[in-house]
């Protein structure tokens, strides 16, 4: 007898009833299984062996894909080499509040409209624990940023199943742009912390309604879990700066498109709601913010003004590819793209909507990331357009705006990039991943663009710190320099030097008064060179003082000085010099036509003479310059 152990016996032959059956089932699957996928199932997909198209567009993705993973390693090493140690433009204002108000209503309240208690404790540590230079902000943007990276890693190997090639060049993209945008301005400002963060909360609250949409649209019971942990991202999103509440706006958006059921709804709009309440009120009742009703008079008796801005704000990044030149020439580029990219973004979305008849997981977050940027764009817009000549491009909103073109980047690559059989398909495929990597090419010339102007806006606050730390007072170049109240800073400079603290690098060795030799070792007076190329007699505050400038170099490593120390006969500190870049605008310092320039003070009326010029070199080492005609023109200086 013949049996079949551990398996039920099954006839060889099916009633025709059961294979109508099992065809159905099957149909059904299949139907399944092509609305959870990216790309709809193909017999023809399945294929052993590849084309040597579909192999070149595979590998091209993957370097692409290492590329962008070593670009984002070294814009996050880049923030921590040379970010901004020193207070910059509104950082003047809250820490002016910082040093005024009690702890707990610094952390709580609002600081120039934006409720950022996070950022403003890890300020509150940095100053407190690690000498106020600002690194412990600028590790918090650096860690946000890998977090958003992660977040975008991720959801590419959760959403794409069939890890097509296209695909990955598009999440590679989006994490190129992330990176990209934040580099040109946010990894920087230490302050900028709240920027960030609000970015990594939304893609955390992006990523978790994608997987709602994905497993409604299945027939699944709703995900509570996750609806709450969209929402619980959206309001963290929000207490990290104020424009993070354009996560509210895009999160309620997504959720009406994909349809999810109206419980859901309901009780991500009510979170909105209390989410708003709570940020408008906080635990100050007398900080209440009236902007609501000024906000809702603006937009009735304002659209159209606001949508102009709003589409600007959006098509902001494309100036990127233009040479920086007058305002009105940026908005009218911006004005455009923004204009054509909301009429395709629209339109692919509607495409998805009529064939597929629900969104994937990719398409969910790439509209969500959309709508996001949308709707800060409008609440910019409410805030800024009544300010004098205000453009909606500026480059310190960049990383939001660059959330539009991530997620229509996301949108284009999740709807096209179907790899079938047809030759013609797979070329497409290859040419679209082609142009991904050109267009990141294009992009980087921006961005060292970007570091020279920030490398400018530091030289400049180093050069007002050298006048402070010599105990200098002037007010003009101050409020030319970093635009301060400058009675505001001599408060913050008071309070630090009561706090025996500096928020300048390394300024403690410079301080007016001090010896050389108490905190350095002279090397080689072989190690550098220079010079000085020009002077000019001021007075700060009737305290005479000389502007100097000239250039200075490490013969050693080839490179500038960072300070240049001007002591007395008796190596005293009298006087201090910045390296600065070309073309750095110093409030009518010149700076001269030769490598390696720098420009400082020099406190007149005190001090023995010869004055001599000491370059500071690593490791705690000063080198004379030996600058010929540095004596000859301090004596005439005080004579």
């Amino acid at each position: 007898m013949n049996r079949t152990w551990g398996k039920p016996e099954v006839s060889r032959k099916l009633r025709p009833q059961h294979q109508i059956s099992i065809n159905l089932d099957c149909e059904a699957s299949q139907s399944i299984l092509e609305e959870m996928s990216e790309e709809p199932a193909t017999t023809t997909s399945i294929s052993p062996t590849r084309s040597g198209v579909e192999r070149c567009s595979d590998g091209i993705s993957k370097f692409y894909c290492g590329l962008v993973a070593l670009f984002a390693l070294y814009v996050m090493w880049l923030a921590m080499d040379a970010h901004y140690t020193f207070p910059h433009h509104d950082d003047w204002r809250i820490l002016d509040n910082f040093f005024s108000i009690p702890l707990l209503e610094f952390l709580v309240g609002s600081q120039l409209g934006h409720r950022v208690p996070f950022t403003l404790f890890l300020l509150h540590l940095d100053y407190t624990h690690l000498g106020g230079h600002m690194n412990l902000l600028v590790l918090g943007s650096v860690v946000c940023t890998g977090i958003g990276v992660m977040v975008l890693a991720t959801s590419y190997w959760i959403a794409d199943r069939a890890h097509t090639p296209l695909a990955r060049a598009g999440y590679g993209f989006a994490c190129f742009l992330f990176c990209w945008a934040a580099s040109r301005h946010d990894l920087v400002w230490g302050l900028n912390q709240c920027t960030l963060m609000a970015a990594m909360w939304t893609f955390l609250s992006m990523a978790s309604l994608s997987a709602v949409g994905q497993k409604t649209q299945q027939g699944e019971t709703t995900p509570w879990k996750l609806v709450f942990a969209a929402a619980g991202c959206a309001s963290a999103a929000t207490f990290s700066q104020g424009i993070g509440f354009a996560c509210w706006i895009g999160l309620l958006a997504t959720s009406a498109f994909v349809r999810l059921p109206i419980r859901a709804l309901v009780v991500l709009g009510l979170g909105a709601w209390l989410t708003l309440q709570a940020y408008t009120y906080g635990l100050f009742p007398e900080q209440i913010n009236s902007a609501e009703s000024k906000y809702l008079t603006k937009l009735l008796s304002s659209f159209g003004r606001l949508l102009e801005f709003a589409v600007t704000f959006i098509g902001a990044p494309a100036t990127a590819f233009q040479e920086r030149t007058a305002d009105s020439a940026q908005n009218t580029l911006a004005l455009a793209t923004g204009a054509v990219g909301l009429a395709s973004y629209f339109t692919l979305t509607s495409y998805v909507m009529i064939r597929r008849r629900s969104l994937s997981t990719t398409q969910t977050f790439a509209f969500g990331l959309s709508a996001v940027a949308f709707a800060a764009g409008w609440l910019v817009a409410l805030n800024r357009l009544g300010y004098p000549n205000f453009p909606a491009i500026p480059i310190r909103y960049s990383t939001f705006a660059t959330m539009f073109w991530m997620g229509l980047g996301l949108s284009l690559t999740s709807t096209f990039g179907i790899v079938s059989s047809r030759a013609q398909a797979k070329w497409s495929s290859l040419l679209a991943i082609a142009g991904v990597v050109v267009l990141s090419l294009f992009l980087v010339p921006d961005l060292r663009t970007s570091h020279r102007q920030q490398d400018a806006i530091r030289s400049k606050h180093r050069y007002i710190s050298a006048m402070h730390i010599l105990g200098l007072r002037w007010n003009h170049l101050t409020n030319d320099t970093w635009k301060p109240d400058p009675e505001r800073t001599q408060r913050i400079i008071r309070h630090l030097r009561r706090d025996k603290r500096n928020l300048f690098s390394n300024a403690d060795h410079f301080l007016a008064g001090s010896v050389v030799g108490e905190n350095f070792v002279l090397a080689n007076d072989e190690r550098c060179k220079g010079e000085i190329t020009w002077t000019n007699l001021k007075a700060a505050q009737r305290i005479p003082l000389k502007r100097l400038s000239g250039w200075a170099v490490d013969i050693e490593q080839n490179k500038p000085l960072d300070w240049i120390l001007v002591t007395d006969a008796d190596f005293i500190v009298r006087g201090l010099g910045v390296s600065a870049p070309h073309g750095t605008e110093l409030a009518g310092t010149p700076l001269p036509d030769i490598d390696f320039p720098w420009t400082g003070f020099l406190r007149l009326s005190i001090g023995r003479l010869p004055f001599q010029a000491f370059g500071v070199l690593d490791d705690a080492l000063v080198c004379n310059l030996n600058i010929p005609t540095m004596r000859d023109r301090i004596d005439q200086i005080k004579k």
